[in-house]
């Protein structure tokens, strides 16, 4: 895939990988893909997916970052759990264990060692922990928390999605966010609108998403109605195939379209089932 190999690749600086398509063409479906995908986790410090539409709110921008941020299954993450307000409860729960060579220094606590060898637990959980740091940072000005934001990427090979953009407006506020350390980073952004897709970075190519042809349509539709593995029943594959085509290439239109199909097959199938009156 060639998203894949421009996420992976060179350069070392930071590219910006546009994905261009009309609405409903399966632009966010392709760039979750890659985002997801296990080589790519691997390969980034940071994750942040943004989904941007017509309407946006800044604040609800940054505050999305510094979710995303806070997430991340990382040590660093884990440090950032330790509020000062139950620091000392925590503190007085780790014991260090008497045989030195056994636990080489680490902290554990009374409960469950096991599990918890080695780790600062916190009495609350790391999702209410989260909450507790994000409310924290909605008392921050937006200012305070781009610099809190670009200090926290700086150094960090991050992966940002900046999903469904219309406007030239967005990416001109984020670029201020988003350091260019020379680690590879990379920037996804999905949109319909081609001088928004090459606003960010002219020199990069968009990946553009062509309408699926008449075979490709049809075989979306079949797997999505009867399966992969099912056969379509004769009789039906010609008017399926119209119906395919009356979908214009557009994926959306075919899954919709899928959807409803199935739900009438499964009524008649329940239907012939059920006892007659």
């Amino acid at each position: 895939m060639k998203i894949m190999r421009r996420l992976t690749g060179p350069p070392s600086t930071q590219e910006i990988i546009p994905i261009l398509g009309m609405g409903g063409i399966r632009k966010t479906t392709l760039a979750r893909k890659a985002y997801d995908d296990p080589q790519i986790i691997n390969r980034f410090d940071i994750h942040v997916w943004l989904t941007i539409s017509q309407e946006y709110k800044i604040r609800d921008l940054l505050l999305s970052v510094v979710s995303c941020i806070l997430n991340e299954n990382k040590e660093e993450t884990e440090d950032q759990l330790i509020l000062n307000e139950n620091k000392e409860e925590t503190d007085d729960q780790l014991i260090l264990n008497e045989n030195k060579e056994e636990t080489d220094g680490q902290l554990i606590l009374n409960e469950n060692k096991e599990e918890t060898d080695g780790q600062l637990i916190l009495n609350e959980n790391k999702e209410e922990a989260n909450n507790k740091l994000i409310l924290i940072e909605m008392k921050e000005t937006d200012d305070q928390l781009m610099d809190k934001i670009r200090k926290r990427l700086m150094k960090k090979r991050y992966l940002v999605v900046l999903d469904d953009i219309w406007s030239n407006d967005v990416w001109d506020f984020m670029s201020r966010i988003l350091p260019d350390d020379n680690n590879g980073s990379r920037i996804i952004l999905t949109s319909r609108l081609r001088h928004v897709a090459m606003h960010a970075d002219p020199d990069s190519p968009p990946h553009e998403m062509s309408l699926l042809n008449l075979d490709e349509s049809w075989k979306l539709l079949h797997e999505k109605v009867f399966g992969v593995q099912q056969v379509c029943p004769p009789g039906l594959e010609e008017i399926g195939k119209q119906i395919a085509q009356k979908c214009q290439g557009l994926p959306l239109a075919l899954l919709v379209l899928a959807g409803h199909l199935s739900k009438i097959a499964r009524a008649r199938e329940i239907g012939r089932k059920l006892p007659k009156v």
